[in-house]
């Protein structure tokens, strides 16, 4: 998970990949192979199905962003983002280049807080 999230999973396994953390409610999905990869970490609710779990509770960004921290400590951390809003969410959107070598990172807001972290990457 070169250089985004400050926590490493092992990604030897086939894409994608999935993990949930059952004590903090957290899930985890990795898609793609060497010529792009998407990441999201999320609250979510128990999956229907096993999958492999792990705590979540720990991750964040290179830059510290993590799950719950609220939309204006996500401004003040990294800049006016590109806001879409819509079913009571919001996303705020960092353009490539705009804070790392990654070509999108995304947050989702609900209610004031980070309910979810998208990165996507194109090898």
């Amino acid at each position: 998970m070169a250089g985004f999230f400050a926590r490493t999973l092992n990604m030897s396994r086939p894409v994608p990949s999935y993990a949930y953390d059952p004590k903090h409610g957290i899930a985890f999905k990795a898609t793609g192979q060497d010529s792009g990869v998407e990441r999201t970490l999320r609250f979510a609710a128990a999956p229907p199905i096993h999958v492999q779990t792990a705590d979540w509770s720990e991750m964040h960004t290179t830059s510290g962003a993590r799950l719950g921290m609220s939309a204006a400590a996500l401004v003040r951390m990294f800049g006016k983002p590109f806001v879409v809003r819509g079913c009571g969410l919001e996303r705020y959107t960092y353009a490539t280049g705009q804070l790392t070598n990654e070509d999108a990172l995304e947050f989702t807001i609900y209610r004031g807080r980070v309910v979810e972290i998208f990165q996507a990457s194109d090898g």
